[in-house]
């Protein structure tokens, strides 16, 4: 069923679309809501994020502990099935056949399984996690973290699917796939915290 959320820290308000004068309670929270991480109404696709919103929080409860943003959508789902099922043709076919060993695809084999491997290891493990002090990436260098105070700039980076969320302070820089679920939402994050980046809205590709 449709419906509109307001979401605290601990919190959430539902109400849906059909309530009496609902343009006006909206056009009233967005103007009394000051603390939003967005001044603007929103919307969300949760049929396309595959965790829970409890999951979405580091302390398991909505509103608890950092926000957690992960790259389980349905949409990276499906696009890991490609390399996978590629995988597993390269293995059957020389079976199948039966003239040709699978050491004759090795290479195929072992570059196509370590693409696949690596992106099912994105899609489980690798995150997003917002906090009130820092922002932290866990990648396959393991985890990074730099403070809200020390982004200097932040923009939208690469194009179509190699499109890329990068942070860059004095010393390091940050940067992980557009891909990422709730990528609005953490684009909102990134401005609302980043008081000192030289930035102040996103670049449009």
């Amino acid at each position: 069923v449709p419906r509109f959320i307001v979401e605290g820290r601990r919190e959430q308000i539902h109400f849906i679309p059909t309530i009496k004068e609902r343009a006006v309670l909206q056009e009233i929270i967005r103007q009394h809501a000051l603390n939003a991480s967005a001044n603007e109404w929103a919307a969300r696709d949760d049929n396309e994020v595959l965790v829970g919103e409890a999951t979405r929080w580091s302390g398991g409860a909505l509103g608890v502990g950092n926000r957690i943003f992960s790259y389980r959508t349905r949409t990276n789902r499906a696009l890991l099935w490609l390399p996978s099922a590629i995988f597993i043709i390269c293995i059957l076919m020389p079976l199948l056949a039966g003239n040709r060993s699978i050491s004759d695809n090795i290479i195929m084999i072992v570059l196509v399984g370590a693409g696949a491997l690596w992106g099912w290891w994105r899609f489980y493990q690798a995150r997003v996690e917002v906090g009130e002090i820092a922002i932290t990436h866990r990648c396959a260098l393991g985890e990074r973290t730099m403070a809200w105070s020390a982004v200097r700039e932040y923009s939208l980076v690469g194009g179509d699917v190699m499109q890329f969320i990068e942070l860059k302070s004095d010393t390091q820089r940050l940067r992980f796939w557009y891909g990422i679920a709730d990528s609005e939402e953490l684009k909102s994050e990134i401005m609302r915290r980043a008081i000192n980046s030289t930035t102040r809205e996103w670049n449009e590709l």
